[in-house]
């Protein structure tokens, strides 16, 4: 079934903020992408750390462009700052936002990052980031391996919410090398990791990745009622892109079904979605869809 990009996998940037965070965030410095960059060395590390989260949160919403200002601004300050992490968590948001846009060839600072000895959590990242790509350029066994190298690093490190987003992906690419009952395990166990670590967005990105491996194993039932969860729970979290994806993925569950009338209403609230948000390639897909079935 072709999806929306990014093809069923699951890159991996800073975590999505919630959505009071980022508003307890404008409030104290402002909404402009220039307030939060001022002079002065002392102030530098939070408003670093503030501009990341903005960055994830516009990326979230398919804000391509505002989560550019903000990461561009950080990268401005990154000389001032000597910090291998700060550099590694600019180039995996910025190789994140571009596979979510649909750029599947290798992540271009992904050596620079391992081989600048980058933290754990940002290694395991950029080691997501890099098997993704290599699952859209379809190598399934590139992408394997490492997803199964970023597991180690990321089990390590403590990093659950990495932990399910490598589970996730290994078993897309599971999928595509047709190992379906191990992508099935692959999927099930980061649904349960998410859910022990109450990680709402880990577990709706469990469930998308379990009603994915449902649709390859033929069951179109468990998909529909997965991705159904998943949607409200990507709702709750702010993730638009991964809303209007499984607004695609329902859609045509029910079209398949032979049910236009259904299918036509989940194609309108992805578009509904994608539109305020610009998302040109997926609003041009729902709109044949909804336009032409």
């Amino acid at each position: 079934m072709e999806m929306i990009h990014p093809g069923g996998y699951f890159p991996a940037g800073r975590p999505t903020p919630a959505a009071a965070a980022v508003a307890a965030i404008h409030a104290a410095g402002g909404s402009g992408v220039e307030g939060w960059f001022p002079d002065g060395a002392d102030a530098l590390p939070p408003h670093v750390a503030a501009a990341l989260a903005l960055a994830a949160g516009a990326r979230a919403r398919m804000a391509w462009s505002e989560a550019a200002e903000y990461l561009d601004g950080v990268s401005m300050l990154a000389p001032q700052i000597s910090s291998t992490a700060l550099k590694a968590a600019v180039a995996n948001e910025v190789a994140c936002i571009a596979l979510l846009r649909g750029d599947a060839c290798e992540p271009a600072d992904t050596e620079d990052v391992l081989a600048d000895g980058a933290p754990p959590v940002e290694h395991g990242r950029t080691l997501l980031n890099a098997g993704v790509a290599a699952g859209l350029a379809g190598d399934a066994g590139a992408a394997l391996d490492r997803f199964t190298e970023a597991e180690r690093i990321l089990a390590d490190a403590g990093d659950e919410h990495g932990l399910v987003l490598a589970g996730a992906n290994r078993a897309w690419a599971l999928v595509q090398a047709q190992e379906l009952a191990a992508a099935w395990r692959s999927a099930a166990d980061a649904l349960k990791r998410a859910r022990r670590a109450k990680d709402e967005h880990g577990t709706a990105v469990g469930l998308m990745a379990t009603a994915l491996v449902d649709l390859a194993r033929g069951s179109a039932n468990g998909a529909r009622q997965r991705f159904g969860e998943a949607q409200r729970g990507f709702s709750r979290t702010g993730d638009v892109l991964r809303q209007v994806q499984c607004c695609h993925a329902l859609g045509e569950i029910a079209y398949d079904g032979n049910d236009a009338i259904r299918a036509g209403a989940l194609y309108r609230d992805g578009l509904a979605l994608a539109r305020p948000a610009g998302a040109q390639d997926a609003i041009e897909r729902l709109t044949l869809l909804f336009e032409h079935r």
